[in-house]
């Protein structure tokens, strides 16, 4: 073993984990006393030979014994399970034997038997308590009165000092052998203590009553996979039920109803339970609470569910309720495993259970701590070692064989031991045993660890069949888009969403892998519907993201139809699926999908269509030309991440780890900050990123446009790329090359699933006057200087009414309303102030704009309705003068910069009824220009005339002041978009 107390600090812990595996014991070249004993069994050796292995045997049961479990450290899983099997097939049969047999012998001694009658019961009693693998001490007590005393008296009774005696024995024993040794072995390795947590007197009286079994058997389908039965064992022993017993059985239903996807009705049990715990055994206490920690880990609410195993901990006895007591301890480390930090506390929790492991001769229990260290070690970057205990742990996992163990623990397992040899470019077997997984999980209700084993198979088939790799990478991707509407809280969204961007990438590389050009362009857009943070590094994220869908599983909210399910863990109710020339492969196409190339002609006829992500380190876009021609590509990350990561570090986009401010001050100072010398690096920078990301074929076309006839341009970027400005983007090398701007009228697109999900006929109005104008709604007196607002709180001259300073939600809903009953649906809302985004990476839809006492209005406001309309209606245009009002950023998981979904501001403003918005892709500096800019796009929004040119208007004359030597900030002018929010709707098929 490692040097060190692995258990003393992360550090030491993850260190162990690494250097683990390069003092393993080699199975391979250890004899034990358990192979010579199968040796024997087989008759692999003849009896001589296998006579002189005896010493090798003891010679590697000395290197079992060091490297075995013991109170002081983890030990090797070879040893520990050799010393288990050692004890099933040597030690415990050699000491019934002998005990057994001896004992048994005696008593019939002392009956009055012959010598000889006396042996040979003996030996017949001996043979039987081997057979049963009985553990030596329940043997030494239970062999000679099962079976000695009561032979022997009827020995006694019938023939006793007969020659025939020894005959009358043998067929006796042989049949007794036989008869008893089925229920032996059932009453050794069953689990006779499942319910023993009840206090006798209750279970004696309800078995006097024919109570007991029926509880019994209610109870144990509620915690396992019966849960649809469970209440009609239930209902027949609660109206008679003792108090101890009523909150053990309305533990019993909240897990049945969990599961069942009742996720409501079980915490309002548990709710009840936890509240009626008082006066209750401990040990009854503790079952109960650690029934309830199951509902509240699968609603999301973790601290509440370490709070109940702790105390479940605390009421259960370690040796009485050892199964139960397990389960608690690995509970916990289900809920710290994929932590960032405590390793030493769960390597705690891995020591105690792998010793009683060892000491219960439990192999089931055995492996299941050995797969939590493998994936630990995976992950603390022992590839080769985790390499070699998978591949000498393949024969225990192959089938499922072990008492204890669950369908989806022995899933969990292979698709691990699959993703190890696939890190070790083993395919065949790993997929073999990822195919073993799906087995196991067949009919169990879990299709996150599906999709996860279907993932690990597509991975695995990838170099040789990359056909039918991209099949079941397609069904895992339907299958968790799915899920997405089901699951039972928002706490699991992270879960989800990293499997789902595991399969989206491996997805996309095989379509195009494949060169199937419709199946890349219907994977681009359908990521922008759902939330994927998408890493550079896929494979080791892919990975993370297939253990973490093993590891945390919840139970889902029934099987319901995606498009009748809002769900809580979504802001966003359904969206239906968008499909390319009526064809839908990577979402389910349940509902009304919508295609794709129709909305965009419904949108913006004769139009170019842009869409692109970076994914893998890979840049894959694909264009449609307003002929419906599609173009795709992919380019490798080496020529295109070097001048994305150039143009990301030159906006105030928060890196990992970097405050708001920092992100501030570095971009100010960049490129296209205030410096009005660097006009130099502000083309460089912006050719760099055009020449890398531009597609040539659209470049083209750009560049063939005149200013006085623009193209009509509608960008879909996602991912990192979708808060990129490119209306400063040059045509050309040239440093008098063209923008973008000036040769494009340029629209960016949400997501077309979510346009079609609010479909609207756009207005045409005369004039679109600005009805309602709110300043700075976070802002009064207690608003801290940094966050104070000073030149953004100037009015629109034209704005009929306006709201300077804080206000709640309720007035600002107040103030919308009567924006909209004063006029019609046709005007301009015009909205200054600051727009925060969501700190939690399972809340992306929680930022918006900031109000009043730290309140906001976010996505899930937005969305959500009062009688016919909105809660909040929008007007048909709005212009959003905040930071980041686009909304497309969040704060991702694991430090990740952004989610590539449209679920911020700009999607809930277009959700409550705008057509039209114009606002901002990453945050601004507040400055004056940039209250002019904002004053100017909003004169131009009162005209009829299209709100994209009405913006590209007013970049046009600071691209004219850039040119001439003025030198308007980029950071300003570049930032701000025209947001389509008027779409088609979605189609019947």
């Amino acid at each position: 073993m490692p040097a060190g107390d692995p258990r003393g600090s992360d550090e030491a812990a993850l260190a162990w984990l690494r250097e683990r595996s390069a003092t393993a014991l080699d199975e391979d070249e250890v004899v034990t006393l358990a192979d010579l004993a199968f040796a024997l069994v087989r008759g692999d050796h003849p009896r001589l030979a296998a006579a002189g292995m005896l010493g090798d045997a003891v010679a590697g049961q000395r290197e079992v014994r060091r490297h075995r479990t013991t109170p002081d450290r983890i030990g090797d899983v070879h040893a520990d399970r050799a010393r288990i099997i050692g004890s099933w097939v040597v030690w415990q049969p050699l000491v019934c034997r002998i005990v057994t047999g001896l004992l048994t012998a005696l008593i019939a001694a002392a009956f009055g038997l012959p010598f000889a009658s006396s042996l040979l019961l003996g030996g017949a009693s001996a043979t039987l308590a081997a057979s049963t693998q009985l553990p030596a001490r329940r043997a030494v007590l239970w062999g000679p009165w099962l079976l000695g005393i009561p032979c022997a008296a009827l020995a006694l009774w019938f023939a006793r000092g007969q020659w025939w005696l020894g005959v009358l024995l043998l067929p006796a024993a042989w049949t007794a052998h036989h008869a008893v040794t089925a229920f032996a072995v059932f009453f050794a390795q069953g689990r006779r203590h499942l319910f023993g947590f009840v206090p006798f007197a209750v279970r004696l009286r309800l078995g006097l009553r024919g109570r007991w079994k029926v509880l019994a058997t209610g109870l144990d389908k509620a915690v396992t996979d019966d849960v649809y039965r469970a209440d009609r064992f239930l209902d027949v022993v609660a109206p008679t039920a003792p108090p101890v017993l009523v909150p053990v059985i309305a533990a019993a239903r909240a897990v049945a109803a969990c599961r069942r996807g009742e996720t409501d009705l079980a915490l309002r049990l548990v709710g009840r339970v936890l509240g009626g715990l008082n006066g209750l055994p401990p040990r009854c206490a503790g079952w109960v609470l650690l029934q309830a920690s199951d509902v509240l880990v699968t609603c999301g609410r973790v601290a509440e569910a370490e709070t109940a195993i702790e105390r479940a901990l605390a009421g259960l006895h370690p040796r009485r309720d050892d199964d139960w007591y397990d389960q608690a301890l690995g509970r916990r480390v289900m809920l710290h495993l994929g932590a960032d930090g405590g390793q030493a506390s769960v390597l705690r929790d891995v020591h105690r259970l792998r010793l009683r492991a060892v000491r219960r001769a439990d192999v089931g229990l055995l492996n299941v701590t050995e797969t939590w260290l493998l994936r630990m070690a995976l992950l603390a970057g022992d590839t080769d070692g985790t390499l070699r205990v998978a591949r000498a742990m393949l024969p225990w996992s192959r089938a499922h064989t072990e008492l204890g163990v669950t369908s989806e623990q022995l899933a969990a397992r292979q698709v691990l031991l699959a993703q190890i040899l696939l890190a070790g470019a083993d395919r065949d077997r790993a997929v073999d045993l990822a195919f073993a997984a799906l087995d196991a999980l067949r009919g169990t209700h879990q299709p996150l660890a599906e999709a996860a084993a279907r993932v690990t198979i597509a991975r695995g088939l990838t170099g040789t069949d990359p056909a039918d790799a991209l099949a079941h990478v397609l069904a895992a991707l339907r299958t968790v888009q799915d899920v997405r509407y089901r699951l039972p809280s928002a706490a699991w969204r992270g879960s989800w969403a990293a499997l789902h961007a595991a399969a989206y990438a491996l997805a996309l590389d095989l379509a195009y892998s494949v060169a199937d050009v419709l199946l890349v362009v219907e994977l681009l857009e359908a990521v922008k519907s759902q939330s994927v943070p998408l890493p550079r590094d896929a494979r080791s994220a892919e990975r993370v993201a297939v253990l973490d869908a093993l590891l945390n599983t919840p139970v889902l909210a029934g099987d319901r139809d995606a498009s009748e399910a809002g769900g809580a863990a979504d802001p966003l109710h359904y969206v239906p699926a968008v499909t390319v020339a009526r064809a839908c492969w990577s979402t389910s196409g349940d509902g009304h999908p919508v295609d794709l190339s129709p909305a965009l002609d419904a949108i913006a006829p004769q139009s170019w269509y842009w869409s692109g992500i970076v994914v893998d380190g890979r840049y894959y876009y694909a264009v449609r030309d307003p002929g419906r021609g599609w173009y795709v590509n992919r380019k490798d990350g080496a020529a295109v991440l070097p001048a994305l990561d150039a143009l990301l570090d030159a906006l105030p986009v928060p890196r990992p780890g970097e405050s708001d401010s920092a992100a501030g001050h570095r971009a100010g100072a960049g490129p296209l900050g205030r410096d009005r010398t660097g006009a130099g690096r502000e083309l460089t920078v912006l050719r760099a990123a055009a020449e890398a990301l531009l597609p040539p074929v659209l470049r083209d076309a750009l560049a063939g446009a005149r200013p006085d006839a623009p193209v009509r341009l509608l960008v879909g970027l996602g991912g990192e790329l979708a808060a990129l400005p490119v209306a400063g983007w040059p045509l050309g090398p040239a440093a008098d090359a063209p923008r973008l701007v000036e040769h494009a009228v340029v629209s960016y697109t949400p997501s077309i699933a979510l346009l079609a999900a609010v479909p609207r006929q756009p207005s045409a109005c005369r004039r679109y006057p600005i009805e309602l104008a709110l300043l700075g709604p976070d802002q009064d007196d207690r608003t801290a200087a940094g966050n104070r607002l000073r030149h953004a709180l100037t009015p629109p001259g034209s704005a009929r009414r306006q709201h300077a300073g804080a206000l709640d939600k309720h007035r600002l809903r107040e103030l919308l309303i009567e924006a909209r009953d004063a006029g019609s649906a046709g005007h301009t809302l015009y909205v200054a102030g600051h727009v925060v985004r969501s700190e939690l990476p399972a809340d992306p839809g929680g930022g918006g704009l900031a109000l009043a006492g730290g309140d906001r209005l976010t996505l899930r406001d937005l969305t959500a309705r009062s009688g016919d309309g909105p809660a909040y209606p929008m007007p048909a245009r709005v212009l959003l003068a905040g930071c980041g009002s686009i909304g497309v950023e969040s704060t991702g998981p694991a430090g990740q910069r952004q989610l590539s979904e449209w679920l911020g501001l700009a999607a809930g403003v277009i959700a409550a009824g705008a057509e039209d918005v114009v606002c901002t892709l990453h945050p601004i500096p507040e400055l004056p220009e940039t209250a002019e800019f904002d004053l100017s796009v909003a004169d131009l929004l009162v005209l009829p005339d299209d709100p994209a040119a009405a913006l590209r208007t007013v970049q046009l004359r600071q691209l004219a002041r850039w040119r001439s030597g003025d030198r308007p900030v980029p950071l300003v002018w570049q930032a701000y978009a025209h947001v389509h929010g008027a779409g088609p709707a979605a189609t019947e098929g």
